[in-house]
């Protein structure tokens, strides 16, 4: 079956739908984590903020509470199960947790396979 513009349509709704709820999920999560933090140390919800690496304010603990938090609100948010920590590129240099945009830009990704 050939794909019509209603079908490319819906699938770009799907996907920005994905982002906007990528977007808040993370955004949400480092809310979360700044509030366990001291105020000089808290993190900035920006697409170009360091989560990891020696640009980044938080320490490996914060890190993985970071993904977790991100984990525990997609299942509860979507009621779609991912597992972030099984993304085999995920702590490398590069990888999706060097800035929170990578990391959202992940997130979708994943949102998105777990949803088709």
């Amino acid at each position: 079956r050939s794909r019509g513009l209603g079908d490319v349509y819906k699938r770009q709704v799907h996907m920005s739908n994905a982002a906007a709820s990528a977007r808040n999920i993370v955004y949400a999560a480092i809310a979360a984590v700044n509030e366990e933090l001291p105020s000089r140390n808290q993190i900035k919800a920006d697409y170009l903020t360091p989560l990891a690496g020696p640009d980044s304010e938080l320490d490996s603990l914060r890190l993985i509470n970071l993904v977790v938090h991100v984990e525990d609100e997609i299942e509860r948010t979507l009621n779609v199960q991912v597992s972030l920590t099984d993304s085999p590129n995920l702590f490398d240099d590069g990888g999706p947790l060097t800035t929170v945009g990578k990391f959202i830009d992940h997130v979708v990704i994943l949102i998105n396979s777990g949803t088709t």
